[in-house]
């Protein structure tokens, strides 16, 4: 089938179901409720699962240049400062088995060049979403200034809280993960290896993602949700006191810029459709970040999602298709993910690395195949793309 898609939430996998539906043929509007394209979370990590489907659209290696690859120079830092290689997870091995690095990337920068991908007025700005209605023909969407879009489906990729979710399964709720994090960003070109620290229920890192800027996370499990304080700034330094080296990293960024939040996780969905509505990304699936190939996942579903509506005419069909496969392959990972969770430091990384190359083997893409092809992905690997030279 090829008709009007409209995409709610301008995320990463809201401006790839974007790119990827235009390419294969289809009229798309991204509409976003924000005034600019989002740049929460500071940083993200991308897998060799989500650089083949950003491959397809022409992006992928625009997009390695553009961040920074996380290898065998990584380390994991103790308490009392002593260091050693972090080979646990697996990460040298990364780009020989599955065709491209781990990239980490600063969101704006990702955003962007996703953007590029969509045509000229394919992206809505000011657009928030407040009713669906639905016939057995179109779905139209009415937004909280009073004007509407209709088109023939509509996917919600609005992240965790979606409201598009309500119109596929009112009765999901995002539970809490008993885990808080801290992001920034700071400035320093000189960093050039990534740094862990893992010890009980602390979680920690820095990462350098490409034009001199390094992402710092801390997670800490045993909190409560809505738990407040005056500064994320000094809460996030009191929680890595004893890691100097994290804590020089963290005391560097401006204190308006630290990110707090209450991790919660979205598990369990009955379906991902519902008619002419379907969900993707952390509407669908939102995992705790601990993975960091979560997003990775969303990128999938923006492609299969694709695939699934360029092969069957009946839209219904198409819909239920990507439904089940998805749920599927979800189903799985985020039982092991909220599983590996709950390991010590000394089994986290083993677990985590078996995780992600099971992942990455079965991959809707042939791993590495549309980098090492050099002209995209192969055919059968490709959503299908209506002719348009004949229109």
């Amino acid at each position: 089938m090829t008709g009007r898609v409209l995409i709610v939430g301008a995320g990463i996998v809201g401006l790839t179901a974007g790119g990827c539906l235009s390419r294969a043929g289809f009229e798309v509007l991204v509409c976003e409720r924000s005034e600019r394209l989002r740049a929460d979370g500071a940083g993200i990590t991308l897998w060799p699962n989500a650089l083949d489907i950003f491959e397809t659209l022409g992006v992928g290696e625009r997009i390695v240049a553009a961040g920074a690859s996380w290898g065998p120079n990584a380390r994991l830092v103790e308490k009392d400062g002593t260091t050693r290689p972090f080979t646990a997870a697996g990460t040298e091995a990364v780009e020989e088995m599955f065709g491209w690095p781990i990239v980490l990337i600063y969101r704006p920068t990702l955003s962007q060049i996703l953007s590029d991908t969509l045509p000229a007025g394919a992206l809505r700005f000011s657009a928030e979403l407040v009713e669906l209605k639905q016939t057995d023909d179109a779905v139209t969407a009415y937004f909280a200034d009073g004007s509407s879009e209709s088109a023939d489906l509509v996917i919600g990729a609005d992240g965790i809280w979606s409201r598009v979710r309500r119109w596929v399964d009112a009765d999901a709720e995002p539970e809490f993960t008993d885990q808080v994090m801290w992001r920034g960003v700071v400035n320093d070109s000189a960093v050039t290896q990534s740094v862990v620290g893992l010890s009980g229920p602390i979680r920690t890192a820095y990462f350098p993602m490409g034009s001199g800027l390094v992402y710092w996370v801390i997670g800490e499990y045993g909190r409560v949700a809505g738990e407040s304080h005056p500064s994320p700034f000094e809460e996030a330094l009191e929680v890595i006191a004893d890691w100097d080296e994290i804590a020089k990293m963290v005391s560097r960024t401006a204190e308006a810029d630290v990110i707090r939040t209450d991790v919660f996780r979205l598990t369990g969905l009955r379906t991902w459709h519902a008619g002419r509505v379907a969900l993707a990304g952390d509407a669908a699936h939102a995992e705790s970040p601990h993975i960091m190939i979560g997003a990775c996942l969303g990128v999938e579903d923006a492609y299969e999602l694709t695939r699934a509506l360029s092969t069957e005419e009946d839209p219904r069909t198409a819909m239920s298709s990507y439904s089940s496969a998805r749920r599927e392959r979800l189903s799985w990972t985020q039982s092991e993910a909220a599983r590996i969770a709950t390991l010590p430091a000394e089994a986290n990384g083993p677990a985590l690395q078996e995780l992600r190359e099971t992942l990455l083997r079965t991959a809707p893409v042939s791993p590495g195949s549309t980098r090492l092809s050099g002209t995209g992905a192969p055919e059968k690997d490709r959503p299908a793309q209506r002719r348009t030279d004949d229109r």
